[in-house]
């Protein structure tokens, strides 16, 4: 599943470095974070669900002196900015060299 993460990854910053004139790091650090945020939502709201598929990372969790609902909602800013670096980062370098379309 990580490759997957970073194909979409590539092809966001692709999207990014197409449809931006400028400030093409920011715009892949706030969609990054955007995309990080409404994923961690998701993962609360059904909770239930998640949990029961991702055993592994619930047993971290419970390690947690919080709820693990709890403990997803205060990890999520460090992995909003993580996922939100390295799209800026993808979305930079592919405006370097993806070539813009050219106006009719």
């Amino acid at each position: 599943l990580p490759i997957l993460w970073f194909v979409i990854l590539l092809v966001c910053a692709y999207f990014i470095s197409r449809q931006c004139s400028e400030k093409f790091f920011l715009h892949g650090f706030l969609t990054g974070i955007l995309c990080s945020l409404f994923v961690t939502a998701a993962h609360i709201w059904l909770f239930d669900d998640y949990a029961s598929h991702h055993l592994e990372r619930m047993l971290l969790l419970g390690n947690m002196p919080l709820s693990p609902r709890t403990g997803m909602a205060l990890l999520s800013p460090a992995f909003a900015i993580g996922s939100g670096l390295a799209l800026g980062l993808f979305s930079l370098i592919a405006s370097k060299r993806i070539p813009k379309p050219q106006p009719a």
